[in-house]
């Protein structure tokens, strides 16, 4: 059992592939954690990332690939987006059977996009359905 898991006594234990189906089940506290957890843990690959940076200089033929890896973890951050607001989005995707394969941590950064406005609800769609499609 996870310490958030542990300290706030939620009993259920969402993994990072989890899809629709699993979500839909999984109690507000738990889907709360789940975000938390995902945020935490792309802090702590970002610091990684920032650190290896540091100590190898400007000129190191791997600075490209790090800042590559550093772009996309910063693409997945939710920032000052209120989880809540996830929650609810995430909620709404996902009562649509159709969407319950999708991957929460694939969906994760496209309802942030939403949420602050970086895209639109039509490119939105587009965006679930071109997940759906790596999933077959």
């Amino acid at each position: 059992m996870g310490v958030f898991s542990y300290v706030f006594g939620i009993q259920e234990q969402p993994d990072i592939f989890m899809d629709g189906t699993k979500w839909k089940s999984l109690s507000m506290e738990a889907k709360l954690g789940y975000l938390m957890g995902f945020q935490e843990g792309l802090k702590i690959s970002r610091t990684a990332v920032l650190l290896e940076k540091n100590s190898i200089g400007p000129e190191d033929p791997f600075i490209g690939t790090l800042d590559q890896i550093e772009n996309w973890i910063l693409a997945y951050e939710v920032g000052d987006t209120r989880l809540g607001l996830i929650i609810l989005t995430m909620d709404s995707v996902y009562s649509e059977d159709s969407n319950a394969e999708l991957i929460t941590a694939a969906l994760v950064p496209l309802v942030t996009k939403r949420i602050r406005g970086e895209i639109d609800g039509d490119d939105f769609k587009e965006r679930i359905e071109k997940l759906k499609d790596v999933l077959k």
